[in-house]
């Protein structure tokens, strides 16, 4: 009798792990650990509205549940987050694809887990109506203010070339986003590209005056959200990487079921007025995957850089144009179908 109990408990002992497995399985793997045997990490990411799925996480407590001991940490530009993930100061870090090329000049120990957002108007150009400025075409012989050697450079300057002006007719500006913002409203300069909530500045201080030029960042050049890491700390540590995209999955479900929360939370995080969140997130594509388009804006921004920033980049290479296996394959265990790379 004694003999038929401790049967009947090994089966069902079996049983209930072949069913925690199941439900690991259909889940794309099992948390990374569990107590005090949960690994650290350290991630930084943007602080903006771009950059929804990293925070979500945190403060609802998906790292945690996917048994990862998460430290987070932000910032406002995405070079300053690939400087710490190359410093070693983070194991994950939010940036842009552009941040990736640049890095590529230096060393290629840099892999891509996913990319996660893409403007589709969230990039805007603007002019200065009393300076003549409303179109692309007025931009010849202007001041129009970007960052230098980022995704906005590309796009003002495939802005001149499309309305026939050559790029040494405009007087480009090299200037961080906010400062290009108070140079435009200043009028120091007559033109300028950048994107919310430093658009709607702007046109408080100018009205009229501030006219919209262009935001069609997939007809010029937009960027991707990504999240990197190192590969030699991916090689070592698959297991971590998953769980964080699990996270960042189940962040991007909460999204999709509770834009409303959602809007609530980033208007705290990002200090913006509640009513203007819902108008920058429908100006931004969201989701997490992996896509060809991804390489080839890499590919086309190491040949890019080099030529209209000789300064930095003449005489330089990159020391790898293997783009395919900048990408980890973490995704597609996580989300198969997001996964769109051979």
């Amino acid at each position: 009798m004694k003999r038929t109990g401790l049967i009947i408990v090994a089966i069902v002992m079996v049983a209930t792990v072949v069913g925690v497995c199941v439900k690991m399985s259909r889940e794309g793997g099992s948390p990374a650990g569990t107590g005090s045997e949960m690994p650290k990490i350290r991630i930084i990411d943007g602080l903006s509205a771009n950059s929804p799925y990293v925070f979500l996480a945190d403060k609802m407590g998906f790292f945690k549940e996917q048994g990862l001991d998460a430290t987070v940490s932000y910032t406002a530009l995405g070079k300053l987050a690939m400087d710490a993930l190359n410093a070693g100061s983070v194991e994950y870090a939010g940036v842009v694809e552009m941040n990736v090329a640049h890095t590529l000049f230096k060393h290629k120990d840099v892999a891509v887990l996913c990319e996660y957002s893409e403007p589709t108007t969230g990039i805007k150009v603007l002019g200065r109506r009393d300076r003549g400025v409303e179109t692309a075409a007025d931009l010849r012989g202007k001041k129009v203010g970007v960052f230098y050697g980022v995704n906005i450079h590309i796009f003002i300057v495939k802005l001149i070339e499309e309305a026939g002006i050559p790029v040494n007719e405009v007087e480009l500006v090299n200037l961080k986003p906010p400062d290009s913002a108070a140079a435009f409203i200043s009028g120091s300069i007559d033109a300028v590209i950048t994107w919310e909530p430093i658009v709607s500045n702007i046109r408080q201080k100018l009205g009229e005056d501030a006219v919209l030029i262009t935001e069609d960042a997939r007809r010029y050049w937009p960027y991707k959200l990504i999240l990197a890491t190192k590969r030699s700390y991916l090689d070592g540590h698959g297991h971590e990487a998953k769980a964080v995209l699990r996270a960042l999955v189940m962040a991007e479900d909460f999204m999709e079921k509770h834009p409303e929360k959602v809007h609530e939370m980033l208007a705290e995080h990002l200090k913006l007025d509640r009513e203007k969140v819902p108008g920058i997130c429908e100006e931004i594509h969201y989701e997490i995957r992996i896509t060809p388009e991804l390489l080839d804006m890499i590919a086309f921004e190491t040949t890019w850089l080099p030529k209209h920033l000789p300064a930095f980049f003449e005489g330089k290479e990159p020391v790898t144009t293997d783009f395919e296996s900048l990408v980890g394959d973490e995704l597609k265990s996580v989300k198969p179908e997001a996964f769109a790379l051979p």
